[in-house]
């Protein structure tokens, strides 16, 4: 393309001789930023669910249980028991990143309900019903699709989706939860189209703090993303820089954006 600009250009200098210069240096800057470089690599990412289905492991997160809560204007629903207690997980940078979490529990009467403020509009009666998902013999389980907010496009609700679980007769003071999202998309990498995947693994919503997560990059090409702890296709990082081998070449990841939409990686040697 900068060929093809230069020799336009050319042809147009007897006719502008003096503004050509000025304009010619004009284009080519342009074209210099605008340009793609060889050595930088690009992906926009979209969210799934059910990230337990590409890796088999997750790093739990204990929810701690209080009896009163920390968003003071809250609109609740009708407990069973006579002591329901507040927990609270911080997703995403939005004007409220605080979700509330109540669970209204007896085991002496046999019962447990967790109600989560999923939407994030402190009306915790309009979530759909409270009761777990599955109960198992010694716990309970229950997934949820979080809407996460962040600060470059606050109006903008991304589906985060965090499993919860409790314990039946041990850790009584708190919900345990853990990451089952992930962002998928595809990125060419020296001619070659990967699919590719980030985790956030610490469960706060960002995807740019990379050393508190993982990718996951389909090298063999059978499709399947695996990300299980024994697969070279699972890259964790114990430094951001960290650089990685796909087939042969070095690469470091250069950005990723807050919500994990758009992932950029370059040769490690740039």
């Amino acid at each position: 393309m900068g060929n093809l600009i230069l020799q336009f250009f050319m042809k147009m200098k007897s006719f502008f001789p003096k503004i050509y210069l000025i304009v010619l240096a004009l284009m080519m800057i342009l074209y210099y930023f605008l340009r793609s470089p060889d050595n930088i690599f690009f992906a926009q990412l979209q969210m799934e669910s059910d990230a337990m289905t590409i890796v088999n492991y997750y790093i739990p997160r204990q929810i701690k249980l209080e009896d009163h809560p920390r968003e003071p204007l809250l609109k609740l629903p009708e407990f069973k028991s006579n002591h329901p207690r507040y927990g609270t997980l911080i997703l995403g940078n939005g004007n409220d990143s605080l979700f509330t979490i109540i669970l209204d529990e007896s085991k002496q009467e046999g019962f447990s309900y967790l109600y989560i403020d999923k939407n994030n509009n402190e009306d915790l009666t309009d979530d759909g019903e409270p009761f777990w998902d599955e109960d198992k013999i010694t716990y309970w389980t229950k997934d949820v699709l979080m809407d996460v907010r962040y600060e470059n496009n606050p109006q903008a609700a991304v589906p985060y989706q965090v499993s919860f679980y409790r314990y039946k007769n041990r850790l009584d003071d708190v919900i345990v939860a853990y990451r089952n999202c992930y962002r998928k998309g595809q990125i060419a990498l020296k001619d070659t189209t990967y699919k590719i995947a980030i985790l956030d693994d610490d469960l706060d919503g960002f995807f740019h703090d990379i050393n508190q997560g993982a990718i996951i990059i389909d090298v063999n090409h059978d499709g399947v993303l695996d990300g299980n702890t024994d697969s070279p296709e699972l890259l964790e990082f114990a430094q951001p820089d960290q650089a990685f081998n796909v087939q042969g070449y070095s690469y470091k990841i250069k950005y990723v954006s807050p919500s994990g939409d758009k992932i950029t990686l370059a040769l490690a040697d740039t």
